[in-house]
């Protein structure tokens, strides 16, 4: 994965979190990278709990071996909001991730 894109979702998911601090990976200098307490690019623990947090708000996750699709079902329906294809180059998690940080920046454009 890239630097620069696990910077710019995991600063999404901690806005969606409402964290009391910016936990999220970040650039210390040109040659070096920090953490600090989330790890929401590598580990479940901290990713599921974000998942179910959109499940409650009405939106749904559906794999198949291809693709990650999110629904929004509130209305009794099954509505497509994005299709996430997966990378083959990746673990499930990372794509689950992937497809997260795509949902958030969908969300952001379009608050309920």
């Amino acid at each position: 994965m890239f630097i620069e894109q696990i910077i710019e979702g995991n600063k999404l998911i901690s806005e969606f979190d409402k964290c009391s601090e910016a936990f999220y990976i970040y650039q210390t200098d040109s040659n070096s990278t920090g953490r600090t307490d989330k790890y929401w690019d590598t580990h479940w623990e901290y990713l599921m709990p974000v998942l179910e947090k959109i499940e409650k708000m009405g939106y749904g996750f559906t794999i198949d071996p291809w693709s990650i699709q999110i629904i929004e079902y509130l209305s009794g329906e099954e509505n497509e909001i994005l299709m996430y294809q997966k990378d083959t180059e990746l673990t499930w998690k990372q794509n689950y991730y992937f497809a997260v940080i795509d949902f958030l920046k969908w969300f952001k454009l379009n608050p309920k």
